[in-house]
């Protein structure tokens, strides 16, 4: 503003920079104007709830975004802004964070939320004819999850139960393109004993460098290598 005499988003439709193929991630501090030019210009958006929360960077109005229309997605942000990559956690978040802020629980109901990590996130891409969804034609991306597994049980609606009860413990398989990457809870193509080894070790190490880390008690919680 103090450079340009206007805010971001007009800043940036002026300059061409808007359209269809723009991902705005975020998008919590939006104007009147911000929302009309997002709409105007079929801006997609990428929602990051937990991001947004751990941050306490404020709550993006995604029901003002649903209301008009806007594409949404959901994205778990980076690990220095979101402290887990469990994408249950976000779905879940990207219900209850807006019913809470709204005191409506009305607001953003789970197949909304569903729909926003699916085909919302295909359509974000630009890829919605090929991804998002279990159609014929479109690429073999599916996810197993037992309903039944003792957070979601009893369950009368697999939807609700996906959004609101399950935990990664109810991922049981998950194929994409029509590969199996996980069955049975296990990740098929890593070692995973691996991955928990090396992301400790560098883990403890960035932390130890950078000095970072909470203290409990008075006393600074330290995990070795």
């Amino acid at each position: 503003m103090e450079t340009y005499g206007e805010n971001a988003i007009p800043h940036l439709d002026r300059l061409g920079v808007l359209g269809p193929d723009f991902i705005g991630v975020h998008c919590v501090y939006m104007t009147e104007e911000d929302i009309q030019i997002f709409k105007e210009r079929d801006v997609k958006i990428s929602h990051n709830p937990l991001a947004n929360m751990i941050l306490a960077s404020g709550v993006a109005p995604v029901a003002r975004f649903v209301k008009e229309g806007l594409t949404v997605s959901l994205g778990c942000d980076g690990s220095a802004s979101n402290d887990t990559q469990n994408f249950l956690n976000v779905l879940q978040m990207a219900s209850l964070l807006h019913k809470v802020s709204s005191r409506d629980p009305k607001t953003i109901p789970a197949a909304t939320a569903l729909e926003m990590a699916t085909l919302g996130g295909a359509k974000a891409l630009g890829r919605e004819k090929e991804l998002g969804s279990i159609e014929i034609g479109k690429k073999a991306d599916l996810i197993f999850y037992d309903i039944n597994e003792i957070f979601s049980c009893p369950s009368y609606d697999p939807v609700t139960a996906l959004v609101y009860s399950s935990t990664s413990a109810s991922i049981k398989s998950v194929i994409v393109d029509g590969k199996v990457v996980m069955e049975e809870g296990k990740l098929v193509n890593v070692d995973e004993e691996k991955i928990r080894y090396e992301t400790k070790r560098l883990g403890v190490r960035l932390i130890t460098k950078s000095g970072l880390g909470n203290t409990q008690w008075g006393h600074k919680i330290e995990i070795p290598e």
